[in-house]
Protein backbone atom coordinates (compact mmCIF):
# COMPACT_ATOMS: atom_id res chain seq x y z
CA UNK A 1 0.00 0.00 0.00
CA UNK A 2 1.24 3.29 -0.76
CA UNK A 3 1.49 5.55 2.31
CA UNK A 4 0.74 9.32 1.87
CA UNK A 5 1.64 11.82 4.39
CA UNK A 6 -0.97 13.99 6.49
CA UNK A 7 -1.44 16.54 3.93
CA UNK A 8 -1.29 14.23 0.74
CA UNK A 9 -4.26 12.16 2.17
CA UNK A 10 -6.26 15.49 3.20
CA UNK A 11 -5.88 16.51 -0.43
CA UNK A 12 -6.17 13.10 -2.29
CA UNK A 13 -9.73 13.49 0.16
CA UNK A 14 -10.69 17.09 -1.07
CA UNK A 15 -9.88 15.89 -4.76
CA UNK A 16 -12.45 13.47 -3.95
CA UNK A 17 -15.15 15.33 -3.08
CA UNK A 18 -14.69 17.81 -6.10
CA UNK A 19 -14.94 15.23 -8.47
CA UNK A 20 -17.96 14.18 -6.80
CA UNK A 21 -16.55 10.46 -5.60
CA UNK A 22 -16.04 11.59 -1.45
CA UNK A 23 -18.43 9.59 1.38
CA UNK A 24 -16.28 7.70 4.19
CA UNK A 25 -15.37 5.14 6.52
CA UNK A 26 -17.49 2.15 5.64
CA UNK A 27 -20.25 1.29 8.17
CA UNK A 28 -22.89 -1.83 6.34
CA UNK A 29 -26.04 -0.37 7.59
CA UNK A 30 -24.87 3.45 6.02
CA UNK A 31 -26.91 3.32 2.84
CA UNK A 32 -23.83 4.48 1.27
CA UNK A 33 -22.04 0.94 0.71
CA UNK A 34 -25.52 -1.16 0.19
CA UNK A 35 -26.55 -4.02 -1.96
CA UNK A 36 -28.83 -1.34 -3.66
CA UNK A 37 -26.25 -0.79 -6.49
CA UNK A 38 -26.22 -4.76 -7.02
CA UNK A 39 -27.49 -6.05 -10.24
CA UNK A 40 -30.43 -8.17 -9.68
CA UNK A 41 -30.40 -12.44 -9.73
CA UNK A 42 -31.76 -12.64 -13.25
CA UNK A 43 -29.27 -10.19 -14.52
CA UNK A 44 -26.47 -11.50 -13.59
CA UNK A 45 -24.35 -13.71 -15.93
CA UNK A 46 -25.32 -17.78 -15.72
CA UNK A 47 -22.83 -19.82 -14.55
CA UNK A 48 -23.83 -23.70 -13.89
CA UNK A 49 -22.85 -26.41 -11.13
CA UNK A 50 -23.38 -29.97 -11.78
CA UNK A 51 -26.25 -28.76 -14.19
CA UNK A 52 -27.87 -26.37 -11.71
CA UNK A 53 -27.89 -22.77 -11.69
CA UNK A 54 -25.44 -20.11 -10.13
CA UNK A 55 -26.21 -17.03 -9.13
CA UNK A 56 -23.10 -15.45 -8.17
CA UNK A 57 -22.50 -12.20 -5.84
CA UNK A 58 -19.24 -10.38 -4.93
CA UNK A 59 -19.34 -7.09 -3.05
CA UNK A 60 -15.94 -5.52 -2.75
CA UNK A 61 -15.23 -2.22 -0.93
CA UNK A 62 -11.62 -0.82 -1.20
CA UNK A 63 -11.21 2.25 0.93
CA UNK A 64 -8.40 3.89 2.10
CA UNK A 65 -8.74 5.40 5.56
CA UNK A 66 -7.25 8.12 8.38
CA UNK A 67 -7.74 8.32 12.16
CA UNK A 68 -6.79 10.00 15.43
CA UNK A 69 -7.47 9.42 18.86
CA UNK A 70 -7.12 11.48 21.54
CA UNK A 71 -3.71 11.24 23.07
CA UNK A 72 -2.15 8.80 20.36
CA UNK A 73 -0.83 9.92 17.07
CA UNK A 74 -2.85 9.16 13.87
CA UNK A 75 -2.65 6.00 11.30
CA UNK A 76 -2.80 6.04 7.99
CA UNK A 77 -4.16 2.46 6.53
CA UNK A 78 -6.93 0.65 4.56
CA UNK A 79 -10.07 -1.55 4.84
CA UNK A 80 -10.85 -3.73 2.67
CA UNK A 81 -14.33 -5.44 2.76
CA UNK A 82 -14.98 -8.63 0.24
CA UNK A 83 -17.70 -10.81 0.18
CA UNK A 84 -18.36 -13.66 -1.98
CA UNK A 85 -21.60 -15.44 -2.58
CA UNK A 86 -21.93 -17.76 -5.44
CA UNK A 87 -25.76 -19.23 -4.58
CA UNK A 88 -26.61 -22.65 -6.35
CA UNK A 89 -30.79 -22.50 -7.19
CA UNK A 90 -31.16 -26.23 -7.15
CA UNK A 91 -35.07 -25.39 -8.15
CA UNK A 92 -36.78 -22.29 -7.79
CA UNK A 93 -38.07 -22.96 -4.08
CA UNK A 94 -34.69 -23.96 -2.75
CA UNK A 95 -31.30 -23.24 -3.21
CA UNK A 96 -28.29 -23.22 -1.47
CA UNK A 97 -25.89 -20.38 -0.36
CA UNK A 98 -22.69 -20.35 0.93
CA UNK A 99 -20.82 -17.24 2.08
CA UNK A 100 -17.64 -15.98 2.10
CA UNK A 101 -16.56 -12.32 3.90
CA UNK A 102 -13.07 -10.68 4.69
CA UNK A 103 -12.77 -7.80 6.20
CA UNK A 104 -9.57 -5.87 7.38
CA UNK A 105 -9.16 -2.53 8.92
CA UNK A 106 -6.14 -0.73 9.60
CA UNK A 107 -7.36 2.62 11.79
CA UNK A 108 -7.76 2.89 15.37
CA UNK A 109 -10.83 1.66 17.28
CA UNK A 110 -12.21 1.18 20.33
CA UNK A 111 -13.39 -2.26 20.92
CA UNK A 112 -16.43 -2.45 23.71
CA UNK A 113 -15.18 -5.29 26.06
CA UNK A 114 -17.27 -6.38 29.11
CA UNK A 115 -14.94 -4.18 31.91
CA UNK A 116 -14.65 -1.09 29.35
CA UNK A 117 -13.19 0.13 25.78
CA UNK A 118 -9.87 -1.43 24.47
CA UNK A 119 -7.36 0.46 21.73
CA UNK A 120 -6.90 -1.62 19.03
CA UNK A 121 -4.98 -0.87 16.01
CA UNK A 122 -5.87 -3.16 13.01
CA UNK A 123 -8.39 -5.63 12.99
CA UNK A 124 -9.20 -8.94 10.83
CA UNK A 125 -12.47 -10.69 10.74
CA UNK A 126 -13.19 -13.92 8.53
CA UNK A 127 -17.10 -15.04 8.05
CA UNK A 128 -18.18 -18.23 6.52
CA UNK A 129 -21.48 -19.01 6.41
CA UNK A 130 -23.40 -22.10 4.49
CA UNK A 131 -27.32 -21.83 4.14
CA UNK A 132 -30.00 -23.80 3.17
CA UNK A 133 -32.97 -21.91 1.70
CA UNK A 134 -36.33 -23.19 0.69
CA UNK A 135 -39.44 -21.67 0.06
CA UNK A 136 -42.19 -23.72 2.30
CA UNK A 137 -45.13 -21.65 0.86
CA UNK A 138 -45.89 -18.62 -1.17
CA UNK A 139 -45.78 -16.72 2.41
CA UNK A 140 -42.75 -19.19 4.00
CA UNK A 141 -39.50 -19.44 3.79
CA UNK A 142 -36.98 -21.49 5.98
CA UNK A 143 -33.19 -20.97 6.06
CA UNK A 144 -30.77 -22.89 7.86
CA UNK A 145 -27.17 -21.89 8.34
CA UNK A 146 -23.86 -23.32 9.85
CA UNK A 147 -21.42 -20.34 10.00
CA UNK A 148 -17.93 -19.35 11.69
CA UNK A 149 -16.49 -16.13 12.34
CA UNK A 150 -12.55 -15.62 13.29
CA UNK A 151 -11.80 -12.56 15.03
CA UNK A 152 -8.08 -11.11 14.83
CA UNK A 153 -6.89 -7.69 16.77
CA UNK A 154 -3.67 -5.86 16.81
CA UNK A 155 -3.11 -3.53 19.55
CA UNK A 156 0.68 -2.73 17.80
CA UNK A 157 2.29 -2.37 14.55
CA UNK A 158 4.50 -5.60 15.77
CA UNK A 159 1.92 -7.71 16.70
CA UNK A 160 1.74 -11.31 15.42
CA UNK A 161 -1.77 -11.80 13.91
CA UNK A 162 -3.19 -14.71 15.97
CA UNK A 163 -1.38 -13.55 19.12
CA UNK A 164 -3.82 -10.80 20.25
CA UNK A 165 -5.21 -10.83 23.70
CA UNK A 166 -8.88 -10.35 22.31
CA UNK A 167 -8.79 -12.51 19.78
CA UNK A 168 -11.85 -14.88 19.65
CA UNK A 169 -14.13 -17.62 17.24
CA UNK A 170 -17.36 -18.45 17.02
CA UNK A 171 -19.16 -21.33 15.68
CA UNK A 172 -22.88 -22.03 15.47
CA UNK A 173 -26.02 -22.80 13.49
CA UNK A 174 -29.33 -20.00 13.04
CA UNK A 175 -32.59 -21.81 12.07
CA UNK A 176 -34.89 -18.81 10.74
CA UNK A 177 -38.58 -18.21 9.71
CA UNK A 178 -40.08 -15.06 7.62
CA UNK A 179 -43.64 -14.87 6.66
CA UNK A 180 -45.10 -12.40 4.46
CA UNK A 181 -48.34 -11.12 5.96
CA UNK A 182 -50.77 -10.46 2.73
CA UNK A 183 -50.35 -10.84 -0.42
CA UNK A 184 -46.08 -10.86 -1.64
CA UNK A 185 -46.65 -8.75 -4.26
CA UNK A 186 -48.59 -5.99 -2.15
CA UNK A 187 -47.00 -2.51 -2.45
CA UNK A 188 -47.12 -2.23 1.49
CA UNK A 189 -44.63 -5.48 2.04
CA UNK A 190 -45.13 -6.75 5.78
CA UNK A 191 -43.26 -9.44 6.73
CA UNK A 192 -42.88 -11.72 10.37
CA UNK A 193 -39.65 -13.27 11.81
CA UNK A 194 -38.64 -15.96 13.61
CA UNK A 195 -35.00 -16.64 14.53
CA UNK A 196 -32.70 -19.24 16.57
CA UNK A 197 -29.27 -18.92 17.09
CA UNK A 198 -26.68 -20.79 18.81
CA UNK A 199 -23.17 -20.41 19.25
CA UNK A 200 -19.88 -21.53 20.81
CA UNK A 201 -17.40 -18.43 21.27
CA UNK A 202 -13.92 -18.85 22.54
CA UNK A 203 -10.93 -16.85 22.95
CA UNK A 204 -7.83 -18.82 22.09
CA UNK A 205 -4.81 -16.49 24.18
CA UNK A 206 -7.30 -15.35 27.10
CA UNK A 207 -6.51 -16.50 30.25
CA UNK A 208 -7.01 -15.33 33.80
CA UNK A 209 -4.28 -13.60 36.13
CA UNK A 210 -4.85 -17.10 38.19
CA UNK A 211 -4.54 -19.93 35.98
CA UNK A 212 -0.69 -18.11 35.07
CA UNK A 213 -0.19 -18.18 38.68
CA UNK A 214 -1.17 -21.52 39.64
CA UNK A 215 -0.44 -24.86 37.73
CA UNK A 216 -3.59 -26.03 38.48
CA UNK A 217 -6.03 -23.34 39.07
CA UNK A 218 -10.51 -23.68 38.71
CA UNK A 219 -10.56 -21.48 35.61
CA UNK A 220 -8.25 -21.25 32.80
CA UNK A 221 -10.84 -20.15 29.97
CA UNK A 222 -12.93 -17.49 31.92
CA UNK A 223 -13.86 -15.33 28.69
CA UNK A 224 -15.49 -18.40 26.57
CA UNK A 225 -19.02 -19.12 26.64
CA UNK A 226 -22.39 -20.80 24.88
CA UNK A 227 -24.73 -18.17 23.62
CA UNK A 228 -28.33 -18.76 22.84
CA UNK A 229 -30.21 -16.00 20.81
CA UNK A 230 -33.73 -15.71 19.33
CA UNK A 231 -35.20 -12.67 17.28
CA UNK A 232 -38.53 -12.31 16.96
CA UNK A 233 -39.34 -9.17 14.18
CA UNK A 234 -41.97 -7.46 12.56
CA UNK A 235 -41.22 -5.88 9.18
CA UNK A 236 -43.84 -3.02 7.61
CA UNK A 237 -41.76 -1.56 4.12
CA UNK A 238 -44.15 1.20 2.30
CA UNK A 239 -42.13 2.68 -0.25
CA UNK A 240 -44.62 5.95 -0.22
CA UNK A 241 -44.83 6.22 3.60
CA UNK A 242 -44.08 5.74 6.41
CA UNK A 243 -41.99 2.17 7.23
CA UNK A 244 -40.71 0.88 10.28
CA UNK A 245 -38.99 -2.51 11.64
CA UNK A 246 -39.39 -3.96 15.09
CA UNK A 247 -37.85 -6.65 17.13
CA UNK A 248 -36.58 -8.44 20.75
CA UNK A 249 -33.86 -10.38 20.87
CA UNK A 250 -32.78 -12.05 24.58
CA UNK A 251 -29.66 -13.40 24.41
CA UNK A 252 -28.41 -15.88 27.06
CA UNK A 253 -24.73 -16.36 27.76
CA UNK A 254 -23.36 -19.40 29.52
CA UNK A 255 -20.02 -19.24 30.38
CA UNK A 256 -18.05 -22.65 30.78
CA UNK A 257 -15.14 -21.59 32.63
CA UNK A 258 -15.61 -18.42 34.77
CA UNK A 259 -16.77 -19.40 38.63
CA UNK A 260 -18.60 -16.82 40.58
CA UNK A 261 -16.75 -14.46 43.07
CA UNK A 262 -17.69 -14.42 46.77
CA UNK A 263 -17.94 -11.08 48.46
CA UNK A 264 -14.70 -12.49 50.02
CA UNK A 265 -13.13 -12.65 46.97
CA UNK A 266 -13.26 -16.20 46.79
CA UNK A 267 -14.22 -18.07 43.50
CA UNK A 268 -17.34 -20.30 44.56
CA UNK A 269 -16.63 -23.78 43.58
CA UNK A 270 -19.50 -25.18 41.21
CA UNK A 271 -21.05 -21.91 40.33
CA UNK A 272 -20.33 -20.54 36.93
CA UNK A 273 -21.13 -16.79 35.52
CA UNK A 274 -24.33 -16.43 33.33
CA UNK A 275 -25.85 -13.27 31.92
CA UNK A 276 -28.85 -12.37 29.99
CA UNK A 277 -29.33 -10.05 27.74
CA UNK A 278 -32.49 -8.83 26.38
CA UNK A 279 -32.54 -5.71 23.16
CA UNK A 280 -35.73 -3.98 21.71
CA UNK A 281 -35.22 -2.65 19.00
CA UNK A 282 -37.56 0.44 16.40
CA UNK A 283 -37.08 2.17 13.53
CA UNK A 284 -38.50 3.97 11.10
CA UNK A 285 -37.69 5.95 8.05
CA UNK A 286 -39.90 8.40 5.52
CA UNK A 287 -39.80 9.58 1.97
CA UNK A 288 -40.19 13.40 2.59
CA UNK A 289 -40.05 13.50 -1.44
CA UNK A 290 -38.66 11.90 -3.84
CA UNK A 291 -35.21 13.03 -2.87
CA UNK A 292 -35.53 13.56 0.52
CA UNK A 293 -35.60 10.46 3.08
CA UNK A 294 -35.62 11.02 7.06
CA UNK A 295 -34.60 7.89 9.94
CA UNK A 296 -34.76 7.14 13.59
CA UNK A 297 -33.11 4.49 14.91
CA UNK A 298 -34.00 3.27 18.59
CA UNK A 299 -32.24 0.82 20.79
CA UNK A 300 -32.82 -0.58 24.55
CA UNK A 301 -30.43 -2.92 26.05
CA UNK A 302 -30.90 -4.66 29.44
CA UNK A 303 -27.88 -6.66 30.78
CA UNK A 304 -28.44 -8.86 34.02
CA UNK A 305 -25.42 -11.10 35.28
CA UNK A 306 -24.73 -13.26 38.20
CA UNK A 307 -21.27 -12.34 37.94
CA UNK A 308 -19.79 -10.35 40.82
CA UNK A 309 -16.43 -8.16 40.76
CA UNK A 310 -13.70 -7.80 44.21
CA UNK A 311 -10.81 -5.39 43.95
CA UNK A 312 -8.04 -5.83 46.41
CA UNK A 313 -6.52 -2.62 45.10
CA UNK A 314 -3.20 -4.10 44.72
CA UNK A 315 -2.78 -3.75 48.34
CA UNK A 316 -2.05 -6.58 50.70
CA UNK A 317 -4.36 -4.81 53.59
CA UNK A 318 -7.72 -5.53 53.40
CA UNK A 319 -9.51 -1.92 54.46
CA UNK A 320 -9.66 -0.61 51.12
CA UNK A 321 -10.70 -3.81 49.32
CA UNK A 322 -13.81 -3.03 46.78
CA UNK A 323 -16.59 -5.82 46.54
CA UNK A 324 -19.47 -5.30 43.90
CA UNK A 325 -22.21 -7.25 43.31
CA UNK A 326 -23.89 -7.61 39.76
CA UNK A 327 -20.82 -6.34 38.17
CA UNK A 328 -22.24 -5.84 34.59
CA UNK A 329 -25.71 -5.37 35.14
CA UNK A 330 -26.47 -2.24 32.91
CA UNK A 331 -28.96 -0.48 30.78
CA UNK A 332 -28.23 1.30 27.90
CA UNK A 333 -30.47 3.18 24.88
CA UNK A 334 -29.22 4.75 21.59
CA UNK A 335 -30.50 7.04 19.12
CA UNK A 336 -29.84 7.91 15.90
CA UNK A 337 -31.97 9.92 13.54
CA UNK A 338 -30.57 10.10 10.09
CA UNK A 339 -31.12 12.29 6.80
CA UNK A 340 -30.30 11.18 3.14
CA UNK A 341 -30.75 13.70 0.38
CA UNK A 342 -29.97 12.82 -3.35
CA UNK A 343 -28.41 15.81 -5.25
CA UNK A 344 -28.88 16.03 -9.10
CA UNK A 345 -25.45 15.80 -10.79
CA UNK A 346 -25.97 14.66 -13.79
CA UNK A 347 -28.71 12.39 -16.04
CA UNK A 348 -29.42 9.02 -13.62
CA UNK A 349 -26.40 10.05 -11.44
CA UNK A 350 -27.12 11.81 -8.09
CA UNK A 351 -24.44 12.51 -5.17
CA UNK A 352 -26.27 11.16 -1.98
CA UNK A 353 -25.47 12.77 0.97
CA UNK A 354 -25.87 11.45 4.54
CA UNK A 355 -25.91 13.13 8.29
CA UNK A 356 -26.66 11.07 10.96
CA UNK A 357 -26.10 11.72 15.07
CA UNK A 358 -26.34 8.55 17.42
CA UNK A 359 -26.55 8.82 21.42
CA UNK A 360 -25.82 6.14 23.47
CA UNK A 361 -26.08 6.34 27.21
CA UNK A 362 -25.01 3.14 29.46
CA UNK A 363 -25.74 2.90 33.37
CA UNK A 364 -24.41 0.61 35.20
CA UNK A 365 -26.32 -0.46 38.54
CA UNK A 366 -23.69 -1.54 40.98
CA UNK A 367 -20.54 -0.72 38.82
CA UNK A 368 -18.98 2.10 40.89
CA UNK A 369 -17.00 4.38 39.19
CA UNK A 370 -13.05 5.58 39.97
CA UNK A 371 -11.60 8.45 40.14
CA UNK A 372 -8.09 8.97 37.86
CA UNK A 373 -5.90 7.64 40.96
CA UNK A 374 -7.85 4.63 41.39
CA UNK A 375 -10.13 5.20 44.85
CA UNK A 376 -14.00 4.48 44.37
CA UNK A 377 -16.22 7.06 44.03
CA UNK A 378 -19.65 6.87 45.79
CA UNK A 379 -21.07 7.16 41.91
CA UNK A 380 -22.41 4.07 39.78
CA UNK A 381 -20.69 4.15 36.16
CA UNK A 382 -22.32 6.23 33.63
CA UNK A 383 -20.79 6.23 29.95
CA UNK A 384 -22.38 8.32 27.52
CA UNK A 385 -21.12 8.26 23.34
CA UNK A 386 -22.00 10.83 20.85
CA UNK A 387 -20.93 10.69 17.60
CA UNK A 388 -21.70 12.34 14.09
CA UNK A 389 -21.35 11.14 11.03
CA UNK A 390 -21.17 12.95 7.16
CA UNK A 391 -21.53 10.69 3.99
CA UNK A 392 -21.08 10.80 0.64
CA UNK A 393 -21.56 8.29 -2.61
CA UNK A 394 -21.53 8.78 -6.01
CA UNK A 395 -22.45 6.68 -9.07
CA UNK A 396 -19.27 6.02 -11.06
CA UNK A 397 -21.28 2.98 -13.10
CA UNK A 398 -24.18 0.95 -12.31
CA UNK A 399 -22.22 -1.60 -10.20
CA UNK A 400 -19.44 0.53 -8.51
CA UNK A 401 -19.79 3.95 -6.22
CA UNK A 402 -16.91 6.57 -5.12
CA UNK A 403 -17.62 6.62 -1.42
CA UNK A 404 -16.78 8.10 2.07
CA UNK A 405 -17.48 9.28 5.30
CA UNK A 406 -16.01 11.35 8.38
CA UNK A 407 -17.20 9.65 11.47
CA UNK A 408 -16.37 12.10 15.04
CA UNK A 409 -17.08 10.21 18.45
CA UNK A 410 -17.02 11.75 21.95
CA UNK A 411 -16.79 9.12 24.53
CA UNK A 412 -17.44 10.74 28.18
CA UNK A 413 -17.72 9.13 31.59
CA UNK A 414 -17.31 9.14 35.18
CA UNK A 415 -15.52 6.30 35.66
CA UNK A 416 -11.95 8.42 35.15
CA UNK A 417 -9.64 5.66 36.13
CA UNK A 418 -7.96 4.78 32.59
CA UNK A 419 -4.61 2.19 33.36
CA UNK A 420 -6.60 -0.47 31.65
CA UNK A 421 -9.30 0.41 29.27
CA UNK A 422 -10.93 3.35 27.96
CA UNK A 423 -13.52 5.74 28.69
CA UNK A 424 -12.74 8.95 27.78
CA UNK A 425 -11.78 9.87 24.44
CA UNK A 426 -12.30 11.78 21.64
CA UNK A 427 -12.20 9.33 18.37
CA UNK A 428 -12.26 10.61 14.29
CA UNK A 429 -12.09 8.60 11.18
CA UNK A 430 -11.98 9.04 7.47
CA UNK A 431 -12.07 6.70 4.99
CA UNK A 432 -12.83 7.45 1.07
CA UNK A 433 -12.56 4.80 -1.60
CA UNK A 434 -14.88 2.61 -4.00
CA UNK A 435 -17.57 0.18 -3.47
CA UNK A 436 -18.39 -2.62 -6.09
CA UNK A 437 -21.58 -4.35 -6.31
CA UNK A 438 -21.80 -7.41 -8.87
Amino acid sequence: MIRMGHKNYLLFFVLLIVMAAPAGLYAKDDGLTGEDTAPKADEKTSLRFFGKKVIPIINLDALGTYSKIQGYNATEGALIDLLVSPAIKINDNYYLIPLYNFNYNRSRQIIAEDEGGHLIQETLIHNAYFTNKLQLTDNLVNKISIFGSWAYYKETADEKWSEGLYDYTDVGAIVDFEYVLGNPKDKIYKEAGLEFEYYKRQYSNFQSLISLALPTAPETDEKDFDGYKATLSYLRDNPDGLSFEASYQPLLKYYTDKLIIGSDGVLESGSKREDNQHAFNLSFSYPVSKRLKVSLDNELVINRSNQNFYDSMDTVILSDDGYMPNYYDYNSFRIKPKISYDIAVKEDKDLTVQLSYAYLDKRYTDRKAQSSAGPYTGSDEEDEFHTFSLGLSYPLTEAIKAVAIFDYTIAQSNMEYEKYYRYNYDLMSIACGISCRF
